[in-house]
């Protein structure tokens, strides 16, 4: 965010929800015909992205979702809110599958 600050080009938009973020890029691909971003935090962030990139995907509009996500070596110890399906943790992997292309 603070290389942004200085961009002529790119104007960042922060909101208080990260649903409201992944609903915006899909509302800013729709009326512009442009990519839509978006991006959060990992694990429940990440998941707050859901809905609008189910309604990206469902009616084609584009959107690029960007999320942390934990250390592959950490995997399964659940550091960084870790969603990777081990441990009966959600698996965001499935998740963001099922709401991408």
């Amino acid at each position: 965010m603070p290389a942004l600050k200085h961009s002529r080009l790119i104007r960042p938009v922060i909101t208080r929800h990260e649903q409201a973020a992944s609903f915006m890029a899909c509302g800013y691909a729709m009326y512009t015909n442009r990519l839509g971003f978006c991006f959060a935090t990992a694990g429940p962030g990440a998941f707050n992205l859901f809905s609008g990139l189910a309604v990206a995907m469902s009616d084609s509009y584009p959107v690029l979702a960007v999320s942390g996500y934990a250390s592959m070596e950490w995997r399964g110890w659940g550091s960084l809110n870790e969603t990777s399906g081990l441990n009966r943790t959600p698996d965001s992997q499935a998740m963001f599958a099922a709401t991408t292309k």
